[in-house]
């Protein structure tokens, strides 16, 4: 477990996915510090949750190709055992990589540690992948920069269903997409996580949501999060070809060929039980987008037609006026 005290910190990760997400993530996190006291040597460790491990791994220890740089010099690094802090119940990562690192007083250093981790995957074919953050809660003030960038092919996108939090910055180079995260003055209180869900809800059409969620068949499904909502609301426009801005979600649909974006895309073409499904998923949803009412509803047309009823209606009382005259 990765407990420092006396050191502020600026703290940068590069994450970068060069093959098929899930599968390998091969992480690059550097970690810049300074030694605000006295010449001291530090135990540093860098914290994995239990994912890093397979079932038939539990009686050795796990080999994540781990390696740690000081100054750009390779170090030692010796796996240990977590052990579980009892005033810290939701912190408990049992697999810790530490290295002994001197610090002189003043003394800076950038600290580097890659690896490959693959995430956890159930038996219900849902994956998730979490970047820990938590742990910096536990150094002596805050964590004063942290940047994390998460490169991977835009056809592999669609594994990443659901990101929390959600990134701040995409963009898309070649074939390349990048998500970025910048947090100033961090004390974090969660990780960045990644999702994918279970296969058989993730190959539901928009009729089968509409039910799932709304109508009478349902299985014990529910919409559980602004992430989800989010995702599925995305999901039910891509089925129409929806000219989605953003290249994240240009990506997620598109990218992997199961969707075909359509240049005429039309909010007219989209049925009325699926509007009732994206208002209920977007009503839901962290990052809202505006539903059009159909076009027999809109107010324009509401009003015009109400203005002609009141024409029609003078005309034939002129008209009847007139003839008895």
């Amino acid at each position: 477990m990765l407990f420092i005290i006396s050191y502020r910190t600026h703290r940068r990760a590069y994450v970068s996915v060069p093959i098929k997400a899930f599968s390998a993530w091969h992480v690059d996190v550097t970690l810049n510090f300074q030694n605000f006291g006295p010449d001291t040597v530090l135990q540093i460790g860098f914290p994995f949750d239990q994912s890093l491990a397979e079932a038939d791994e539990e009686e050795s220890p796990p080999d994540p190709g781990f390696v740690t740089y000081v100054d750009g010099t390779k170090v030692p690094v010796v796996y240990k055992k977590g052990i579980q802090n009892p005033d810290l119940k939701d912190l408990h990562y049992p697999h810790v990589f530490t290295s002994e690192i001197a610090f002189k007083s003043g003394e800076k250093k950038s600290i580097r540690h890659t690896y490959n981790v693959g995430g956890t995957v159930d038996s219900m074919g849902g994956m998730d992948f979490r970047y820990i953050l938590k742990t910096g809660a536990l150094w002596k003030g805050v964590i004063e920069r942290v940047d994390v960038f998460l490169s991977t092919p835009a056809r592999d996108m669609a594994d990443l269903q659901c990101i929390s939090p959600a990134p701040q910055k995409v963009e898309r180079k070649g074939n390349d997409i990048t998500l970025s995260w910048t947090m100033l003055n961090l004390k974090p209180e969660a990780d960045i996580v990644f999702q994918r869900f279970f296969t058989e809800l993730s190959r539901m059409s928009p009729d089968q949501l509409f039910e799932e969620v709304l109508g009478n068949n349902k299985s014990g499904f529910s919409v559980s999060n602004a992430c989800m909502s989010e995702y599925f609301r995305n999901r039910v426009l891509a089925t129409y070809g929806y000219p989605f801005a953003g290249p994240y979600e240009h990506a997620l649909f598109y990218g992997s060929g199961q969707f075909k974006e359509n240049p005429q895309f039309s909010w007219n073409k989209v049925t009325e039980k699926h509007r009732s499904l994206l208002n209920f998923l977007n009503d839901n949803s962290k990052q809202r987008i505006t539903i059009p009412k159909p076009w027999y509803r809109s107010n324009v047309y509401i009003g015009a037609g109400a203005a002609l009823v009141v024409l029609l209606l003078t005309v034939l009382f002129w008209l009847r006026r007139n003839k008895q005259k």
